[in-house]
């Protein structure tokens, strides 16, 4: 059957069965395994750079890159299913972390993090009486053609331990999470429609935290 896809106006074929077979005889269940032929393969490298503690202060710090040749759906059950069928994307993330030791017990710590926005590919549902299977959503690009931006995130903490005796003390720290009050996408809707790009999902908004932790 022929359909219009409501983004470009371009033509759009969809499969469906004949009315002979809308019967209960040919409603069967059928257990299938993943082809053999069609392995999901992941390559990645990382790379680590770590500053022992040594004049007051340390690092942490990790990159790693993915390459993903993963299915969509390990089984394509109809026809319908075999447009644009792989993620060929490519994800990264890098962290660093440090600590810094002050004079009068007070320590001092942040956090960064960066990572590949999401991935995604455009869909679109078509409906109608004609298809016996019911609405059909159809991937209408490679996935990875949608992308969402980069994430960041910086974390800062503070804390201060005082003595209260020689065995009891009393720790007080401060953090701050999303120092930037950054609000990247962590999700977004992709199907044709209303909601096309729209995004559902953000970073956590800037949050502080103060506490205090007794040691005896």
């Amino acid at each position: 059957m022929r359909f219009t896809d409501a983004l470009t106006g371009l033509p759009v074929t969809i499969y469906t069965y004949a009315p002979a077979w809308a019967t209960p005889r040919f409603n069967e269940l059928e257990i299938v395994n993943a082809p053999h032929d069609r392995p999901d393969t992941f390559r990645t490298l990382s790379l680590a750079v770590n500053k022992r503690y040594s004049k007051r202060w340390n690092l942490l710090s990790s990159f790693w890159i993915t390459k993903n040749h993963e299915w969509i759906q390990a089984i394509q059950p109809t026809p319908n299913d075999v447009q644009f069928p792989v993620d060929n994307t490519w994800n990264w993330e890098a962290r660093a972390s440090a600590w810094c030791f002050l004079p009068g017990r007070v320590q001092l710590g942040a956090f960064y993090r960066a990572a590949s926005g999401v991935p995604g590919q455009r869909t679109e549902t078509f409906s109608s009486p004609l298809l016996l299977q019911g609405p059909v959503t159809l991937r209408m690009q490679p996935f990875g053609a949608q992308h969402g931006p980069v994430i960041e995130l910086i974390n800062l903490r503070a804390a201060k331990t005082l003595a209260l005796t020689d065995s009891l003390s009393i720790e007080a720290t401060a953090a701050l999470f999303n120092l930037f009050n950054t609000s990247a996408a962590t999700s977004t809707s992709y199907l044709t429609g209303p909601t096309y790009q729209h995004i559902t999902g953000i970073v956590s908004p800037r949050v502080g935290r103060v506490g205090f932790e007794l040691r005896f």
